[in-house]
C-alpha cells in the first residue's frame, strides 16, 4: 500500500505540461508578477503598470461561482474609484462574447492565455481577486465573496458588498 505522498508524487509525475513552470513561479504577497501575454478583446497588448493599483478579477464564463459572485464584483467595481483600476481576466475567449453581451461588466476584460502568468499569481481556480499595487501583489483572495473573503475585501478596500447570489439563472 502506498502512502498519500507516494500517490501524489505518482500523479504529479504523470502530468506533462507543454511548457513546465519553474518551481519559483509562484508569487506570494509582496511578490512582483510579470504579465507577458495580456491582451484586450481586440488583441492589443495591455500593460499593468507598476505604479497602478489594479484589482484583477480572474473568472471564467462557465464558472458557477463566478456567476453567483457577479452582483458582488459588479458592486465592487462600481465602488472603486481612482487610483484603483479594475480588470477582468480570463484565460480563454471561449464563450466570452456571449457572456459579456448578457452580463455587462463595468470593467474591461483582458485575456492572458499564458499559464505561466497566472501561475505567478497563484491562480488555482475561479473566481480569484488579486490586488496589485506598486508592482507587487498586496492581496490575493480565492473564491466567491462569502464570509471571510467578503469581510477581508470590505475592510481592505473600504467597500460594502452584497450577499452572494443563490439563483444563477
Amino acid at each position: 500500500m502506498s502512502t498519500l505522498a507516494e500517490c501524489c508524487a505518482q500523479i504529479n509525475a504523470s502530468f506533462r505540461f507543454q511548457s513546465p513552470l519553474p518551481k519559483t513561479a509562484e508569487i506570494t504577497i509582496g511578490g512582483r508578477p510579470k504579465f507577458t501575454h495580456v491582451i484586450d478583446l481586440e488583441g492589443h497588448p495591455v500593460k499593468i503598470e507598476p505604479g497602478e493599483r489594479t484589482l484583477i478579477y480572474v473568472f471564467s464564463p462557465t464558472c458557477i461561482w463566478c456567476k453567483r459572485n457577479l452582483p458582488s464584483i459588479r458592486d465592487l467595481a462600481n465602488q472603486l474609484k481612482p487610483p484603483y483600476r479594475v480588470l477582468g481576466m480570463v484565460q480563454s475567449t471561449e464563450g466570452l462574447k456571449d457572456y459579456l453581451s448578457v452580463n455587462h461588466l463595468p470593467f474591461s476584460v483582458v485575456v492572458d492565455d499564458d499559464p505561466y502568468d497566472l501561475s505567478t499569481l497563484d491562480v488555482q481556480g475561479t473566481p480569484q481577486t488579486i490586488l496589485v499595487a506598486g508592482g507587487k501583489v498586496i492581496h490575493n483572495w480565492s473564491g466567491a465573496y462569502e464570509a471571510a473573503v467578503k469581510g477581508s475585501i470590505q475592510s481592505t478596500l473600504h467597500v460594502s458588498l452584497p450577499a452572494i447570489a443563490t439563483d444563477t439563472k
